[in-house]
């Protein structure tokens, strides 16, 4: 992958390290000549290593996640590239790459709620704030059960936005909740995707994660009373008013 601006990334495998038939496959980030590296954290044959092609023989299960661990790679290293470029800051190995291991620590979720409730929130109806809470009170307990304290804006993707919807709709409902039926889950990916578009226009990111996701709106047709209860209605009869 290379630019007009000097930057190119490859792999390479640490032929030097190799144990029990495999060796340690590594990543290499350069702009402008200077170059990083760093593991991928997965290992190779290097038999099945071709150098210049950049590309893994062989079709095992195995081989297949390596290469998705490359293309994961390739896309995150490109992104941090954008966003260095996006927000004019000079651009090094150095900084893609503490972008990509998450040295860089950017804005969290945890972040992008208290900055909502102490400035944006104060201009919300109460009745509209109060569904906020709700909706970041479940953004708060689904991190907990991915065993995670926060997480960078950053690293919000379509599957987070998907695994966060499957978790709301199967959840146990605590004590004087209600089970969240199809249009209450989507009211809580609406305000979630607003929180993530204010993170966008303050440039915490670079993409927003809900460009593929579609929210769905399930309209449900009220009944209409037919002819016989009707006519029980018009049979009631109702006392005078004093």
């Amino acid at each position: 992958m290379k630019s007009k601006h000097s930057f190119s990334v490859d792999f390479y495998v640490r032929s030097d390290r190799k144990a029990f038939g495999t060796a340690p496959l590594y990543v290499r980030i350069t702009v402008g000549g200077k170059m990083v590296y760093f593991a991928t954290k997965k290992s190779v044959d290097p038999s099945q290593w071709d150098q210049k092609a950049q590309r893994l023989k062989g079709t095992s299960m195995e081989n297949n996640s390596i290469r998705d661990r490359m293309r994961q790679l390739i896309n995150e290293i490109g992104a941090a590239y954008d966003e260095l470029r996006f927000q004019k800051e000079l651009i090094t190995a150095e900084k893609i790459k503490a972008k990509v291991e998450g040295e860089d620590q950017g804005k969290t979720l945890k972040a992008l709620i208290k900055y909502h409730f102490d400035q944006p929130g104060k201009l919300l109806a109460a009745g509209t704030l109060k569904n906020y809470y709700s909706t970041e009170r479940f953004l708060t307990e689904f991190l907990k059960e991915k065993k995670l304290s926060d997480i960078q804006l950053a690293k919000i993707d379509f599957k987070f936005l998907t695994d966060f919807g499957v978790y709301l709709r199967t959840k146990t409902p605590d004590k004087g909740q209600r089970v969240c039926t199809n249009n209450t889950v989507m009211k809580h990916m609406e305000r979630f995707q607003k929180l993530m578009g204010l993170a966008m226009k303050f440039g915490w990111i670079l993409r927003g994660p809900f460009i593929h996701f579609n929210r769905k709106i399930v309209t449900k047709d009220r009944e209409v009373l037919d002819d016989h209860e009707l006519a029980l209605i018009q049979s009631v009869d109702l006392p005078d008013e004093v």
